[in-house]
């Protein structure tokens, strides 16, 4: 990310990156004043959800020094997003990175391919997310589930159409 920035801005001063760690509102919201006495701009992690969809919010962070935030939209099927309780709404997702890229803060969307019962209906619908906002979108992290042999997925592998065992 660094490398993306210009170098004028850098000159500003340090960059602080809140650790891949979702960052609540009104964590930020606490935390502004302080980075921004200290002279610091940031960038991290948030869910794409509540304030992060309105403009006002998004506005507030970049007149405090945020330069962009990755947001964990996971996938643009409801389906899939509610089969595994992520607690996000694609619609509202939509809606946050339109409102922080209008702010002019840049976005890094976070995408998961391949979990279990995913289909190619579930695809389309991140791919449509992506195409429906793809002005607002700065970066695409696209990662593809990789399923750990002892996991809670595993223990529950008939609930989740998962065929469990050795694959070349």
């Amino acid at each position: 990310f660094v490398e993306t920035i210009p170098p004028d801005l850098l000159a500003r001063g340090p960059v602080m990156h809140f650790i891949d760690s979702a960052m609540p509102p009104a964590a930020i919201e606490r935390v502004l004043p302080v980075l921004r006495s200290a002279g610091l701009r940031f960038y991290g992690f948030g869910r794409p959800e509540g304030r992060f969809a309105t403009r006002d919010f998004a506005g507030v962070m970049a007149e405090n020094g945020c330069l962009m935030l990755q947001l964990g939209l996971e996938s643009g099927s409801r389906r899939i997003l509610e089969i595994y309780e992520k607690g996000l709404d694609p619609d509202v997702s939509g809606r946050a990175l339109d409102s922080i890229a209008g702010a002019g803060i840049r976005t890094y969307a976070y995408l998961l391919f391949g979990l279990p019962r995913e289909t190619d209906e579930d695809r389309e619908r991140t791919l449509a997310l992506i195409r429906a906002h793809h002005e607002s979108v700065d970066f695409l992290n696209l990662s593809v589930f990789n399923l750990p042999a002892r996991s809670e997925l595993i223990d529950r592998a008939d609930e989740f159409g998962i065929e469990a065992g050795s694959f070349p």
